[in-house]
């Protein structure tokens, strides 16, 4: 498959428009947050362990899909951070990124591009790779393009890390769609119903999770050392996954 392919709007580029103009949705984007309904608190306290362990004399960080970038400029403070970029297709959320790194004090970049195509086109490699709860919007096939274009981007120690809705293992799609629209009806109160049914809506038209172990097979295919699963939310429904460039753990772990 060519890239030209990969990027045929049917493929791509509808499913991309769709995303954007959900997560344009401010209000709702913002409760989910607030609520930590994701758990990507606990997650960023995760990614931030990792980072600080793995890259004590400093790192340069892609930040794919970074919205607002809240979370990421509370994880990156006083971290060995060196540069860090953002991408998204949100120019509502890439200014409030800006404004929400300002806390960090390294150098910065926003982009308002495809993360794809970002990684397909950039030239400097980086050590982390940190994609939240946006991967799973790809298919099978894109994801394993996805994934080669990752490897090509990181340094020999680096990292791509991902935060995403996950498959237990022998889950189907429709099984794991029944349990995500139980979690959001039962437990993401703060929204109004008929949000969290816009919410399922988008779940059952835009979310392809993959399991870990097809994740693995998909990582190792593509030119990465190792996978590993790291942190699962509560609810199991959300996993962080890192994917490793060099077969050989960092000094001192």
């Amino acid at each position: 498959m060519t890239s030209d392919q990969f990027f045929e709007p049917a493929a791509a580029d509808e499913r991309t428009d769709e995303v954007k103009a959900f997560f344009n949705q401010w209000h709702v984007y913002r409760t989910i947050m607030d609520h930590d309904y994701t758990g990507e608190v606990n997650a960023h306290k995760a990614l931030r362990d990792l980072l600080i362990h793995d890259f004590p004399d400093g790192f340069s960080i892609i930040d794919l899909g970074c919205g607002d970038a809240g979370y990421m400029a509370q994880m990156l403070a006083g971290t060995s951070v060196s540069y860090y970029e953002g991408v998204d297709l949100s120019d509502v959320a890439l200014d409030l990124a800006r404004k929400n790194m300002e806390v960090v004090g390294c150098q910065c970049v926003f982009s308002n591009y495809d993360f794809v195509r970002n990684l397909q086109e950039r030239e400097s490699p980086v050590d982390v790779i940190w994609i939240g709860l946006s991967l799973h919007h790809l298919s099978s096939v894109q994801k394993e393009m996805f994934l080669a274009y990752c490897r090509s981007a990181l340094t020999a120690r680096g990292l791509l890390i991902i935060y995403e809705p996950m498959l237990e293992e022998g889950e189907t799609r429709e099984e794991f769609l029944g349990r995500c629209e139980a979690e959001i009806d039962a437990h993401w109160t703060a929204l109004a119903p008929d949000e969290r049914e816009a919410i399922c809506e988008h779940v059952i038209s835009a979310d392809f999770p993959e399991s870990v172990m097809t994740l693995r097979e998909m990582g190792l295919r593509n030119g990465f050392a190792r996978v590993e699963s790291v942190w699962r939310n509560p609810t199991s429904l959300f996993q962080m996954i890192v994917f490793h460039a060099s077969p050989v753990n960092p000094p001192g772990e």
